[in-house]
């Protein structure tokens, strides 16, 4: 649990975000039941790093969850931005853009400028769930095509 920029945690999170070449987030905040014109703040971000290991032959993986309620987000914006706009992590997310917004949100509303608008190399799960869908549903129906012709070129050889 990272909560204070002079934490050990904090030190371990920022030699993580710096080495990986894949980081995997989430944002969570509190539900809201009403209708509101402003977005929830997020309270905690979830963030799973890949590093190569002492020997570069093993990996490691160390997860971080960060109390966005608890550390001050001046001491961790610039950190978390230069690992959004990096070319070099690939970033991973399911609903990724949604979180993105409630993050800036987040980080505007505490003096922060705003920065996550310009993430580059991510990849949301929920995308690739709907591109898979939409990609196996055309295979379904070339194959259904190609099953009833063979189906019918059967039936007249036969």
């Amino acid at each position: 649990l990272v909560s204070s920029p002079d934490s050990p945690e904090f030190n371990h999170l920022t030699r993580a975000l710096t080495h990986s070449s894949v980081i995997g987030l989430d944002a969570e905040w509190k539900p809201i039941r009403t209708h509101q014109s402003t977005f929830p703040t997020v309270s905690l971000l979830q963030i799973a790093c890949q590093l190569p290991g002492a020997d570069n032959s093993s990996v490691e993986s160390p997860i971080f969850l960060i109390d966005l309620a608890s550390i001050p987000l001046q001491s961790i914006y610039q950190l978390i931005r230069n690992a959004f706009v990096s070319p070099n992590i690939l970033k991973l997310g399911f609903r990724f853009k949604q979180d993105l917004v409630y993050l800036s949100s987040t980080f505007c509303a505490h003096g922060c400028e705003p920065g996550f608008d310009r993430v580059s190399l991510f990849l949301s799960s929920e995308e690739m769930l709907i591109r898979v869908t939409i990609q196996l549903s055309k295979l379904y129906f070339i194959y259904s095509i190609l099953l009833s012709n063979v189906t019918s070129n059967c039936k007249m050889i036969c």
